[in-house]
């Protein structure tokens, strides 16, 4: 049983100078407060049934309010706000059966719920844009365990949402960075994870996560057509991750693979990439990062982080105003310590 509070500020403010695109002050174009209480009660309890079968329900009940305050709108004092608020009842119930030592077979239904930001719900001009929350029923069941030195899951997935909030295209109408309420949708799937341990120190892990169903799931008219059945903007058919690494003493290394597949920009499903860079499909595209640490005392470590290892050129979005790259290789080194 537990209790949470949760409280955020903050103060945006958009400085313009005429003379200098690296002036630290200037003149207030923008300038708004947000802000987001949230209180939640939740419980859950395990029952036992024997030593090879566990049950575990449980209910969040929460509370949570916005508000944004915009002082200041493109050089001109507005002084209006919104707020908005709600309760919800977030209930879910797992079950876990052991096959035998060491596998378990697993499932799950679980409501699901999420508000939209306080930026995304109430615009720069203090109007709600009527955002709903994402509400959701997930179902999952799956089977994971060790065989020696194997480790080994897969987790079949279907998450119904009644709403779904997902990025519109501004090519579609949408403002910059706006969300959009896409309605009725189904994302479903299954999930493989996979790992060895090798006994000279090195390992292996692989996962893949395959979407096949990720669209929308009911009447949605878009310039006169019915896009029901399209599939859902930035939602990749295909994740797959690969690392292979040394762990051993004092050193830690390991090089890892990411790939996307493709993905679509907009509900239309649009293939070809518009002049603007607005619209059109997304190619898959795999980076790869290497990492390494050494533990020059049992509290000190230092390490490094290549990412982007190759410098692979991608498009990582198209909204809201065009072709987003990816990041480029990226260097990082640290030491950590610890008391």
């Amino acid at each position: 049983v537990g209790v949470r509070a949760h409280f955020e500020t903050m103060n945006n403010q958009r400085i313009n100078n005429p003379n200098s695109a690296t002036a630290r002050s200037g003149i207030i174009r923008d300038e708004d407060k947000r802000k987001a209480d949230a209180y939640a009660l939740f419980a859950q309890n395990r029952f036992i049934i024997n030593d090879r079968f566990s049950v575990t329900p449980g209910l969040r009940i929460e509370n949570y309010r916005q508000k944004r305050t915009i002082y200041r709108w493109r050089n001109n004092d507005v002084n209006v706000s919104s707020s908005d608020s709600n309760t919800e009842i977030v209930p879910g119930i797992g079950a876990v059966f052991a096959l035998n030592p060491d596998i378990e077979v697993f499932a799950g239904v679980h409501r699901g719920f999420a508000p939209p930001r306080v930026q995304d719900a109430i615009d720069s001009k203090g109007e709600s844009i009527n955002l709903k929350a994402e509400r959701s029923t997930n179902y999952e069941i799956g089977v994971r365990g060790q065989i020696d030195r194997t480790r080994f899951e897969a987790t079949a997935f279907r998450y119904d949402f009644s709403n779904q909030l997902v990025q519109a295209s501004e090519a579609g109408g949408a403002t910059s960075g706006q969300l959009t309420n896409a309605g009725e949708t189904l994302n479903q799937g299954l999930e493989l994870g996979i790992g060895q341990t090798f006994e000279n120190g090195f390992y292996a892990e692989a996962n893949y996560t395959w979407v096949p169903t990720a669209k929308l799931d009911s009447t949605r008219i878009i310039n006169g057509v019915d896009r029901k059945g399209n599939r859902l903007p930035y939602a990749p058919k295909h994740l797959a991750n690969l690392r292979v690494g040394y762990d051993t003493g004092r050193w830690q290394t390991n090089i890892q693979g990411l790939h996307v597949s493709k993905q679509y920009s907009d509900f239309e499903n649009t293939e070809a990439g518009s002049p603007d860079g607005r619209r059109g499909a997304l190619p898959s595209y795999t980076v790869w990062n290497l990492n390494a640490s050494y533990d020059l005392t049992q509290n000190v470590t230092v390490f490094g982080t290549v990412r982007n290892l190759f410098d692979k050129t991608y498009i990582s979005s198209r909204a809201p105003r065009g072709i987003f790259p990816g990041m480029s290789r990226y260097f990082e080194a640290g030491v950590e310590a610890r008391f």
